[in-house]
């Protein structure tokens, strides 16, 4: 599956640093980062159910925070501190 992984920093050095750390991670790979819209799109390896989805995204945002917490600055640690977005946006979906 590919699924998109909206990050809560917008900054290159993040989303690049994050990319990495997510390629080295098993079981998926980048296959895209949208710099406007802070997004990285992702190839799931054996993820078909929703809720294996949400936990691939889940493993990309805490891989976000430590990230942050090791390279960012002040306001990106703040950023990261505040949960992710709820799942139907996360997905591109409306929430209900």
């Amino acid at each position: 599956a590919v699924i998109g992984v909206p990050l809560r920093c917008r900054g290159d050095l993040m989303l690049a640093a994050v990319a990495v750390a997510v390629s080295n991670v098993p079981g998926g790979s980048v296959i895209e980062v949208r710099r406007a819209t802070a997004t990285v799109f992702l190839h799931v390896l054996d993820a078909d159910r929703p809720e294996e989805l949400e936990a691939a995204r889940r493993q990309v945002w805490r891989l976000e925070e430590l990230t942050v917490r090791a390279f960012g600055t002040r306001d990106e640690i703040a950023r990261v501190a505040a949960p992710p977005p709820p799942p139907q946006l996360a997905a591109g979906r409306p929430a209900p």
